[in-house]
């Protein structure tokens, strides 16, 4: 878990992580915790606006993982910088 942490740029919060490990969180636990801490809502500020622009609608949406998010960051800055602009 350590190391989707650090892929998803928030290693910062290893030692929160080691710490529920050893109250014995659950793997769902510490999923949505995760999605609950403020590092994680700043660095993925499009998970919290897709879900409240559902509940706003009264709409289902799919959720959207981290991995959604960073592919479509990724993919847009490529098609940025083939038009030559600044990513």
């Amino acid at each position: 878990m350590t190391s989707t942490l650090e892929r998803y740029g928030l290693g910062s919060l290893a030692g929160w992580l080691s710490q529920r490990l050893i109250e014995n969180a659950s793997q769902d636990e510490l999923l949505l915790e995760l999605y609950d801490r403020p590092e994680f809502k700043a660095a993925y500020p499009e998970i919290e606006a897709r879900r409240q622009l559902a509940e706003q609608r009264g709409m289902t949406m799919v959720p959207i993982s981290p991995d959604d998010v960073l592919d479509y960051r990724s993919a847009a800055g490529a098609l940025m910088r083939s038009y030559g602009l600044p990513s």
